[in-house]
């Protein structure tokens, strides 16, 4: 079984509630994840991760 190490794992969070992107990010970072990104909206989302080092291809995500 593979260990994921929290470090290194690229996280987005897309909320449009400011209160719950931060909470979840505070919970996210207490769990030792250190590269977290957060979005109101997938516009937003999007962009980030187009803009993120190494940057992420949304299309990516929905391949199957």
């Amino acid at each position: 079984m593979t260990k994921i190490d929290p470090t290194k794992l690229p996280v987005l969070i897309v909320e449009d509630e400011k209160f719950m992107r931060r909470l979840v990010g505070h919970v996210l970072g207490e769990l030792d994840y250190r590269n977290v990104i957060a979005a109101e909206d997938r516009a937003e989302g999007i962009t980030r991760l187009v803009g993120a080092r190494p940057p992420v291809d949304p299309k990516s995500l929905f391949s199957t």
